[in-house]
């Protein structure tokens, strides 16, 4: 298999790239087990920070948790063979005031009133081409200098 062109995205890209989406994965150690769930959320940026805004049951088990996480978000076109992925990475809280906050747009929406946010510590972004009809592999390697967002 040839290797597929992967390319680095600057932090503006990866930004703007989840923002314009809807689903992304939230990633979290449960006991000694990581999990990860598809979720709804919207980016919020404000005063040079980033968050990711959450919403949720009371009873799941995304509700309870809080503490260190990640988030995924990716676009797969297979026919193309054109890929890009971001990773977040940061900590899960629980908020109350809401109203400044944009609403997330859970698929299901009933009994959704606990809200969280993961506050972005760092962002890593790759594009992948494949260049044969072999595929594509994804390879993460965390740029731990970039600590913050970009605005």
């Amino acid at each position: 298999m040839s290797d597929p062109l992967r390319a680095d995205l600057p932090t503006w890209e990866c930004y703007e790239l989840v923002g314009a989406q809807a689903v992304g994965r939230l990633c979290f150690v449960d006991g000694d087990i990581p999990i990860a769930y598809p979720v709804s959320y919207k980016l919020h940026r404000v005063n040079g920070a980033a968050y990711i805004v959450i919403r949720t049951g009371p009873a799941s088990l995304m509700a309870r948790y809080s503490g260190p996480a990640s988030f995924e978000v990716d676009a797969i076109d297979v026919e193309s063979r054109v890929a890009w992925s971001v990773l977040m990475r940061g900590s899960v809280r629980h908020v109350h005031e809401t109203d400044q906050l944009p609403v997330p747009d859970p698929w299901i929406a009933d009994g959704r009133h606990v809200w969280l946010l993961l506050e972005v510590a760092s962002v890593s972004g790759r594009r992948f081409v494949a260049r044969s009809d072999d595929g594509f592999s994804v390879e993460w390697e965390l740029d731990l200098a970039d600590q913050g967002p970009d605005v």
